[in-house]
């Protein structure tokens, strides 16, 4: 099966397996840069660059898949994608700032950072407060 289907000859749907994989790769990437960042004396600007690309796709294959399980635009999210849009902005916003600001504490935001990954994982396949 194509991973882009162009129908009614003006847009181009995008399918679950495809958003699944760019979700799971654009994770790995996230993870990779959010250690680079932490771990190295002085942290590379391509590193960063490529963490907020890789969130960036993150969240776009995350509304993508959402839309093809069947949630519409109109209806409220579950409280597991609430959560795990509250984690995917902590990281993504705050995680950067501590980073910078307190370097001195940068592998104990990595640590926790990796367990609020965690989280968003074990929210992604139990899928608690249905």
């Amino acid at each position: 099966m194509p991973y882009f289907i162009l129908t009614n000859n003006w847009y181009i749907m995008i399918n679950y397996e495809f958003y699944k994989l760019l979700h799971i790769f654009s994770l790995i990437f996230i993870v990779l840069c959010l250690t680079a960042n932490t771990l190295l004396a002085k942290p590379s600007k391509w590193a960063r660059i490529t963490g907020m690309v890789a969130s960036l796709f993150l969240f776009i294959a995350g509304m993508g898949l959402l839309a093809r399980t069947g949630h519409a635009h109109n209806e409220a999210w579950p409280i597991w994608v609430q959560l795990k849009v509250f984690i995917w902005l902590v990281l993504a916003i705050l995680g950067p700032i501590l980073i910078k600001r307190l370097p001195q504490l940068r592998t104990k935001i990595l640590i926790v950072a990796l367990f609020l990954l965690m989280m968003a994982i074990a929210l992604a396949i139990f899928k608690p407060f249905i």
